[in-house]
């Protein structure tokens, strides 16, 4: 659970987090099809593009409420960054 902020606030960045977490999943469950299953390097390379993004301000987000949040999702934006650059470099092959 989110420790305590005053009223709205708390409301309303759980909210903003739980609509980034979403956002975010949803990208992660349609990079696996496109890139594998599709074969389909640069659509899957926007996406994981997008991925990043969203993750870090997840990221952002969470730190706010919670340091220990933010920092529990670093392994998991240092993964997507060494996917994200092989799957760039996959790209000119």
């Amino acid at each position: 659970m989110i420790p305590c902020l005053p009223g709205t606030a708390q409301a309303k960045t759980t909210q903003h987090g739980a609509t980034l977490y979403t956002i975010q999943l949803a990208l992660n469950l349609m990079w696996t099809p496109l890139y594998f299953g599709l074969g389909k390097p640069i659509p899957a390379t926007v996406d994981i593009l997008a991925l990043g993004g969203t993750l870090a301000y997840l990221i952002s987000v969470w730190g706010q409420v919670d340091p220990t949040c933010g920092w529990l999702l670093a392994p998991y934006l240092g993964w997507v960054s060494f996917a994200t650059y092989l799957c760039v470099s996959v790209i000119p092959l």
